[in-house]
């Protein structure tokens, strides 16, 4: 089992170098950020992206199912993190690329200077592969129409081959009956963009994202940076399609707040108290949002370097799930071996919160998460003595 230890502990480095990419690059000056430059991070989020999946792959065909809910990394669904993270910031990065193509100059980019050998590693250019998408269709417009569309060293037949070589599904069906000749080309493209040039339904799929944000049960940095990126991933995509929500201030600074984990809102609201004359701007939640996320990763930060992990079997210095006594008991005894754990773990938890002053709630908090843990390790071993009455039936 030490390869499963070692498969872990590089899934969380590549989802730390993803979650330190997507940081930096909203920390990066706008004079820094080119199209070559959002290129680069795009495919070193790919590279990331595929090597965690490899990894998650190998992981899921290491340890069994009914072992991964003692494993942090499944019971914490550390992929289904990662994924939604990579769908932001890829989200983000694609949309500034399409910003940035706009404002190139045409007249430079498609040149007549520009030799054959150019023309035929047009295909080469990361022009994303269209499906059917609302989402991604205006990504694909623009950069299709910048890179090929526009192009006047190509001819009709050339842009149509290159435009039925970047379809798929539902796309590549409408095109799938027009060959390719000169003259069928602006029919081609003209069938994709009355299919699927949907500004309404490109707003609505923003707002549903918008409005469907999940609430955060507790105070986390991770959550609360999810919160903020998503909300600017939405405005950014209004602004992107030529609505104007500066004006939306009110209703975009309740939406997000009513998300808020409890301590954070409580603490939001003493913020803004001074000034209750005047309805706080989304600029000021954006600044207080981003300083609350930074001062929970230095607390989450220094609360790592403080722990270690160790056997709770022998105490070595390994993972209990790789101890050799723990593949040989049974699921029963499994159950009791993690209640007793838990109990004596949170007992000793909540009497060095006791003796400080002002922390019952926590207190409270962890006897109540004890009597989860006693229901779920008794609901184990009904499920493992139900199995076996079943097997000796």
């Amino acid at each position: 089992m030490e390869q499963a230890k070692r498969l872990i502990s590089l899934q969380e480095d590549r989802i730390e170098q993803i979650q330190k990419a997507q940081s930096n690059y909203l920390k990066t000056p706008n004079s820094r950020i080119t199209s070559s430059y959002v290129e680069t991070r795009l495919d070193t989020l790919e590279r990331l992206y595929c090597s965690f999946t490899r990894g998650h792959e190998d992981l899921s065909a290491l340890i069994l199912r009914g072992q991964r809910s003692s494993v942090e990394y499944f019971s914490l669904d550390r992929f289904d993190e990662l994924d939604e993270l990579y769908t932001i910031y890829k989200t983000s990065l694609k949309e500034k690329l399409i910003e940035l193509k706009r404002e190139m100059n045409t007249s430079n980019a498609l040149s007549p200077r520009t030799s054959t050998s150019t023309e035929i590693k047009l295909p080469a250019i990361q022009i994303p592969t269209f499906s059917g998408s609302y989402t991604d269709w205006p990504s694909f417009r623009d950069l299709f129409t910048s890179i090929v569309h526009k192009n006047t060293t190509l001819d009709n037949v050339q842009k149509l081959h290159y435009l039925k070589s970047l379809v798929a599904g539902e796309a590549e069906q409408l095109l799938r009956s027009i060959t390719i000749t000169n003259d069928n080309y602006i029919k081609a493209w003209e069938t994709l963009y009355n299919r699927f040039d949907n500004k309404r339904y490109l707003a609505n799929s923003i707002f549903k994202k918008l409005f469907s944000l999940k609430a955060m049960a507790h105070e986390s940095a991770y959550l609360l940076k999810q919160l903020l990126y998503t909300t600017l991933d939405c405005l950014n995509s209004f602004k992107n399609m030529g609505i104007n929500a500066d004006a939306w201030d009110d209703i975009i600074v309740y939406i997000t707040v009513s998300k808020l984990d409890p301590t954070s809102h409580q603490l939001w609201e003493q913020h803004i108290t001074a000034d209750s004359e005047k309805m706080p701007s989304f600029q000021q939640l954006h600044q207080f949002l981003e300083m609350r996320f930074k001062a929970l990763e230095m607390v989450e930060d220094n609360s790592k370097q403080g722990t270690s992990t160790r056997c709770n079997i022998c105490k070595g210095k390994h993972h209990s799930l790789l101890h050799p006594r723990k593949r040989e008991m049974t699921t029963e005894e499994q159950a009791k071996h993690e209640e007793e754990q838990h109990t004596h773990e949170n007992e000793n938890i909540a009497t060095h919160f006791l003796k400080q002053p002002g922390q019952t709630l926590l207190a409270t908090a962890l006897a109540f998460k004890r009597f989860q843990l006693t229901v779920r390790s008794q609901d184990s071993v009904k499920g493992a003595n139900c199995e076996r009455s079943t097997q000796s039936s």
